[in-house]
């Protein structure tokens, strides 16, 4: 008995030390802000536990697109005329971008949301659900240190290669294969559908920052012209974008600058065929809809 006791006791020893090993590295690398609220990466649990420590009733939430505007949040900010948190982040769904706005809104009493939202995030064959499982990790530091993910991103920090790094930018935007990767996701299963529990999350959304005067507006976002001819145009989906844009603009303001435009036919203006490099005009067209990239659509009473 008393050599049972021993090895128990080693064997919790052994445990204790790998789980303070654990911790310590976690800790030490933080890859995502958890600890010291100090980390500049491109990930939900860094943005949320940024957003917990520092709320703010000002937000945008999307997703890469948005998320470009990081580097340009102070001419956002000045254009705006309020500082804004941007709780964007790469890949983002809407599902998740919902999911934001009710976390972000629990910790601060909001006043104006920037929702990015665009054909390709809010359909069917689009569907993340990242918030859910972080908002646990938060919530509990030890699911968070033993989390499989945070204990790679971890290691990967402790070895010289944060997490989240983006690939080098290409030489020259390879328009072509870029819409064939989207073309890809979008005609997968049973082709392009636009998700309507999305909708019905977005217009509750909606309704109650009607309820509780917090200004709304929906921005889409503008695409390169290859896209419409690569993805739109062959999976006949310009009602489907029509539809989904006039739902949600009955409920808010959208902005909305998903569309053939001059702007889309400009390779200059693109990095690929979703992602767009002047974003000062971006941020002026949708904070002033003075310009012919965006289209101003609010029919709500």
């Amino acid at each position: 008995m008393k050599r049972f006791c021993i090895k128990i006791s080693c064997l919790a020893l052994i445990c204790g030390v790998i789980a303070a090993m654990f911790f310590a590295l976690v800790y030490r690398v933080d890859p995502d802000g958890y600890f010291k609220n100090d980390a500049d990466s491109n990930n939900p649990i860094s943005l949320m536990t940024q957003y917990k420590n520092h709320p703010n009733p000002y937000i945008l939430i999307g997703d890469s697109r948005m998320n470009s505007l990081r580097g340009h949040m102070d001419y956002f900010d000045q254009r705006a005329g309020e500082a804004y948190f941007n709780a964007s982040f790469d890949g983002a769904s809407v599902n998740e971008i919902v999911d934001l706005f009710w976390y972000c809104d629990a910790y601060a009493p909001l006043q104006k949301v920037y929702l990015g939202i665009s054909f390709y995030n809010i359909q069917d064959n689009y569907m993340m659900y990242r918030i859910e499982k972080n908002v646990e990790l938060i919530r509990n530091p030890w699911k968070y240190v033993f989390n499989y993910k945070t204990v790679l991103d971890a290691v990967q920090g402790a070895r010289g290669n944060p997490a989240n790094n983006e690939p080098p930018p290409a030489d020259a935007p390879d328009f072509p294969q870029y819409a064939d990767f989207v073309y890809t996701i979008c005609a997968a299963r049973n082709g392009y559908h636009v998700n309507q529990s999305n909708m019905l999350r977005l217009t509750e959304v909606a309704e109650y920052c009607k309820e509780n005067r917090i200004e709304l507006c929906f921005v889409t976002f503008p695409y390169h012209v290859s896209i419409y001819e690569n993805v739109i145009k062959p999976l006949d989906i310009e009602g489907d974008i029509s539809e989904y844009k006039a739902v949600l603009s009955r409920h808010a303001r959208t902005m909305d600058t998903e569309f053939l435009s001059d702007f889309s036919m400009d390779d200059d203006h693109f990095t690929d065929g979703f992602h767009f490099a002047n974003k000062n005009r971006f941020i002026d067209a949708i904070l002033t809809g003075d310009d012919p990239m965006v289209r101003t659509l609010y029919s709500a009473e």
